[in-house]
């Protein structure tokens, strides 16, 4: 299904609460005492989490945030309030000033955790020390530990050529107001701090990176550790932290979460919106797993997705949540949701298979952003799917689902000559991978016309979700050749990305007041 071709595709498969509680959480500190010569002392990993009780981590609160929300143009009453998207703010607030106040420090060997307090001191350290200042200062505003998890496990990178690079790593888990685990990155940093980041000599480029896995082994917060659950077996906390750990170079941390929000919303929207919608969603055609595309954790609505010919009922779920994100902008959950439907309707549709282009054979061609209100207006041939056409559905290579659809195949055209159409998926007897089987359309949606969307082409045979031309897909072909010829699987991607992320930049514009 959509967008799970890495990099982030495994959040939805880990317990972030904790599998089980461990009572013994006492780890050597990695430094002598004072006035010894030991090279540690046994200290509790819940002490590396302050709160509201430590005066300095107050001050930050209290003084330094202000300083900075005056920076960002946002007002700090938000920060206090206990009102509908505040928590939310808080987190990825507090996300956002850390990654521009504490620069990163890459060590090898067994290096000492520092507390928070240091770290706010040197403005500096390595993921440990950023992860528990993030932590902390979420818990000193107010949000419960209840929805803060410090992780400890591995980053785990593959590259294009399928090698794996694991990297040990610390991070937040915090869960949002929806409900949803989402990963807070500590090795995120402003422009300005990237600039200047040194970390761990990098092992493979990042642009050459196509998957990453967060992989969870420890789970705290101030009160419990908790293990968690892996298919390798348990390995016990002294060990993991007593081995030297292979380090995560920063630059990295970026490929992980680029999405085409990044490139839709830069220049345009704040930092701490581009963290949020980052951790909310972590991609958007063809990069990274969508929370949304998680479909055991958040199930599965065929309108999310503009699956199964359902065009005019999407439009309508992402009008509707433009139109709260545009009364309350801290709404980020609903732009977040409206701007997967947005690019999900360019890669599913054959919006663009008909549509205008503008400058095709160059490298921003892209087509006229569809206005759901006026869909021909951006038509530049009207959509038919007849024999003859180069879109022909009910016949050979396109396939129809006979369980939903027992008439004659040659009938689907004269449903959707006129329309635009999406492939058929999580309908009953057509399971066509793993990922699809499990899920069904719900039968809300299931009416007297339903039949019609069993004649449908498959997803997987017309739908351009990713760069790669996938096995089943029958309607584009793959190669190179004319920039501008419609019938090539690569110009297809570049042109439906590009239109989505000129869609979403106008659809941020427009609902985006800033305040």
């Amino acid at each position: 299904m959509c967008l799970y071709t890495g990099p982030i595709s495994n959040t939805g498969r880990w317990n972030w609460e904790g599998d089980r509680i461990i009572f013994d959480a006492i780890l050597p500190s990695g430094r002598p005492p004072v006035g010894r010569e030991r090279p540690s002392y046994p200290i509790d990993v819940r002490e590396f989490l302050v709160s509201e009780k430590n005066t300095v981590i107050a001050d930050v609160l209290r003084k330094d945030l202000p300083r900075f929300f005056a920076r960002k143009r946002q007002n700090p009453d938000r920060f206090t309030a206990r009102t509908p998207g505040s928590f939310d703010f808080r987190a990825h607030m507090i996300a956002a000033f850390v990654g521009e106040r504490i620069a990163y420090e890459s060590r090898t060997g067994r290096d000492p955790w520092q507390f928070p307090d240091e770290t706010l001191f040197l403005r500096k350290g390595d993921c440990e020390d950023i992860a528990f200042l993030i932590a902390s200062l979420m818990l000193a505003s107010g949000i419960s530990g209840y929805n803060i998890r410090v992780a400890l496990g591995r980053l785990t990178l593959t590259t294009a050529q399928g090698r794996k690079l694991h990297h040990d790593h610390m991070w937040v888990m915090y869960r949002s107001e929806a409900g949803r685990w989402l990963v807070i990155e500590p090795l995120h940093f402003s422009a300005r701090q990237m600039r200047r980041v040194r970390g761990p000599r990098l092992r493979a480029r990042p642009e050459n990176v196509r998957a990453a896995a967060y992989e969870p082994r420890f789970l705290f917060n101030q009160d419990h550790v908790w293990m968690s659950e892996r298919d390798d077996g348990p390995e016990p906390l002294r060990a993991l932290l007593e081995r030297d750990w292979t380090r995560l170079n920063p630059k990295f941390a970026g490929v992980v979460h680029r999405t085409i929000l990044n490139k839709a919303l830069k220049g345009l929207a704040p930092d701490w919106v581009l963290r949020s919608l980052n951790s909310h969603f972590t991609s958007i055609f063809g990069n990274v797993v969508d929370e949304v595309d998680n479909f055991l954790t958040s199930g599965y609505d065929p309108r999310d997705h503009f699956d199964n010919a359902f065009v005019p009922e999407g439009w309508q779920r992402v009008k509707a949540r433009l139109q709260r994100f545009k009364a309350d902008n801290h709404a980020l959950d609903d732009f977040a949701y409206a701007a997967h439907g947005i690019a999900d309707f360019y890669a599913h549709s054959s919006y663009l298979h008909f549509a205008k282009l503008a400058n095709a054979s160059a490298p921003a061609g892209a087509a006229r952003p569809c206005d759901p209100d006026d869909m021909a207006a951006g038509y530049a041939s009207s959509p038919a799917y007849g024999a003859g056409t180069d879109f022909g559905i009910g016949a050979a290579p396109f396939t129809v689902n006979p369980t939903v659809y027992p008439g004659d195949p040659s009938a689907a055209p004269g449903f959707w000559n006129g329309k635009i159409i999406s492939g058929r998926y999580a309908q009953r007897g057509d399971s066509h991978g793993l990922l699809e089987a499990p899920v069904y359309v719900p039968d809300s949606l299931i009416d007297g016309s339903f039949f019609k969307r069993g004649a449908l082409p498959h997803h997987e045979e017309i739908a351009v979700d990713s760069e790669k031309r996938g096995k089943s897909h029958v309607l584009y072909r793959s190669g190179a050749g004319d920039p501008a010829d419609r019938a090539l699987f690569r110009n297809q991607f570049r042109w439906r990305r590009n239109t989505a992320v000129l869609h979403i930049r106008a659809a941020f514009q427009e609902n985006w007041s800033g305040t």
